[in-house]
C-alpha cells in the first residue's frame, strides 16, 4: 500500500512531467502561415487580456461617442486617420456605398458607388491633397447635422459604369438614426478580444504595436433617404444604412492580411454587423460584431462566431454562397449568404484590394438583405 507521502510524490512527478512536456512541446504551425493557434500559454494570456479589456470597458463606460461626430484633430503624419463610411441597402437589391478618409498630412480620399433598380452600377474614386478639416473630397461631401443622429451625404460629379461610360450624377441624401451607437472600446465582448490576442506571440515590440494601433471605432444603424439624379433621370431612394466612424494615430493598409464585414438587415427589424479581421501585427484572427434586437430594443456584442477567414476565400476569390453561425449569449443566429452584385477597387497606394457586394441573407430562416465588404492585401 502507498502511504500519503508516496501518493503526493507520485502525483507531483506525474504533474511535473505533464507540465514540462506541455511547455516544451513544439508550437503548432500557423494556419496558412498566418492564423495563429493556441499554445501552452494560451489560458494564462487569455485571463490577463480578459481582465485588461474588462477594465478598459469600465474606464470607457461614461464616454459619450456621439461627441466624436465631427472631423477629428489628427497628428501631422500620413498614417493618422479619420474615416467615415456608409453602407446602405434595401430589400429591392439597391445599394449605396460612400467612404471618406482624412489623413494627418491633410490628404483625403473618397469613394462613392450606387446601384439602383433601373440603372447600372456606377462608382467613382477621388483623392485630394487638402481636407480642410472636413469630410470632403472633390465632388463628395459628408457632414454631421446632429451629433449621433443625422448626417448629410452629397455628391456632384461624374461616375462611371462597368463599361467605362461616364455619366453625370447628383446625389443628395439624409442619414438619420434613433439606434444606439456601438463602440468597440465600450461594448465589445472581452472574450473575443482576449481569445484573439492570447493566440499571438508576445514581446515588448508586440505590446508597443498594440498601443500605437489603438483607435476609436464606433458604428450606428440608421436609414438613408433622398434624391439621386443620373443623367436626366431622377429617383427617390430609401435604404437601410450602417454608419462607421473610426480614427487614430495609425492606419497602414500594408499591415492588413484580410478582413470581411457583413452588414445585415432582417425583415423583423433586427440589425447585424459581424466580421473577421486578420492584421498579423496585432491579431491574426479577430471576430467582431453586434446585434440590435428589435424585440428588446437592445444592442449587444456577439459572444461567438464560427466564421473562419481561412475557410472562406483565402485564395483571393470570395465565396458567393456560404453560411456561418454567431451567438448572442445563449441565442444562436444561423446566417446564410447569397452574393448578388459587386465591384472592387484599391485603397492607399494600392496596398489593399477592396471588394464590395450587395447580398441576400437568411437569418434563422428569415429574409434579410445587406452588403459585404472584403479586404485583401495586394502586392504588385
Amino acid at each position: 500500500m502507498f502511504g500519503l507521502y508516496e501518493i503526493v510524490v507520485l502525483f507531483s512527478s506525474i504533474l511535473t512531467v505533464i507540465l514540462v512536456k506541455k511547455f516544451t512541446e513544439e508550437k503548432s504551425p500557423s494556419i496558412c502561415n498566418v492564423y495563429k493557434r493556441c499554445d501552452a500559454f494560451y489560458w494564462p494570456k487569455f485571463v490577463i487580456f480578459y481582465c485588461i479589456f474588462t477594465l478598459l470597458k469600465l474606464i470607457n463606460f461614461q464616454k459619450q461617442y456621439k461627441h466624436f461626430d465631427k472631423a477629428q484633430r489628427l497628428p501631422k503624419t500620413s498614417k493618422a486617420f479619420d474615416e467615415v463610411s456608409f453602407s446602405c441597402s434595401n430589400n429591392s437589391g439597391e445599394f449605396i456605398v460612400c467612404d471618406v478618409s482624412r489623413r494627418g498630412d491633410s490628404s483625403v480620399d473618397g469613394m462613392m458607388a450606387i446601384k439602383l433598380k433601373n440603372s447600372r452600377l456606377l462608382r467613382t474614386n477621388l483623392k485630394s491633397a487638402s481636407s480642410n478639416d472636413s469630410f470632403k473630397v472633390e465632388g463628395i461631401k459628408v457632414c454631421p447635422v446632429e451629433q449621433g443622429k443625422k448626417w448629410k451625404i452629397i455628391y456632384d460629379g461624374q461616375m462611371k459604369d462597368d463599361a467605362g461610360k461616364m455619366l453625370p450624377c447628383k446625389i443628395d441624401l439624409d442619414y438619420s438614426s434613433d439606434y444606439p451607437l456601438f463602440s468597440y472600446e465600450k461594448h465589445a465582448n472581452s472574450v473575443l478580444f482576449a481569445d484573439s490576442l492570447a493566440r499571438e506571440d508576445w514581446s515588448l515590440n508586440y505590446f508597443k504595436n498594440l498601443q500605437f494601433l489603438h483607435q476609436t471605432h464606433y458604428e450606428q444603424h440608421g436609414d438613408v433617404r433622398g434624391v439621386i439624379r443620373i443623367g436626366d433621370k431622377t429617383e427617390n431612394v430609401s435604404l437601410n444604412a450602417l454608419r462607421d466612424h473610426s480614427f487614430g494615430k495609425q492606419r497602414d493598409w500594408s499591415q492588413f492580411h484580410r478582413y470581411v464585414l457583413h452588414y445585415i438587415n432582417v425583415d423583423n427589424g433586427d440589425k447585424i454587423s459581424v466580421g473577421s479581421i486578420s492584421m498579423p501585427i496585432a491579431f491574426s484572427n479577430l471576430s467582431v460584431g453586434h446585434v440590435f434586437e428589435a424585440k428588446t430594443g437592445k444592442m449587444q456584442s456577439i459572444s461567438k462566431s464560427d466564421f473562419k477567414l481561412y475557410q472562406h476565400g483565402e485564395d483571393g476569390v470570395p465565396p458567393k454562397d456560404y453560411a456561418f453561425t454567431i451567438k448572442l449569449g445563449k441565442v444562436t443566429y444561423v446566417i446564410e449568404v447569397e452574393v448578388e452584385e459587386g465591384f472592387e477597387y484599391y485603397r492607399g497606394n494600392n496596398e489593399v484590394k477592396m471588394i464590395e457586394n450587395s447580398c441576400k441573407f437568411r437569418v434563422n430562416g428569415r429574409r434579410a438583405w445587406g452588403s459585404i465588404e472584403w479586404l485583401y492585401r495586394h502586392v504588385e
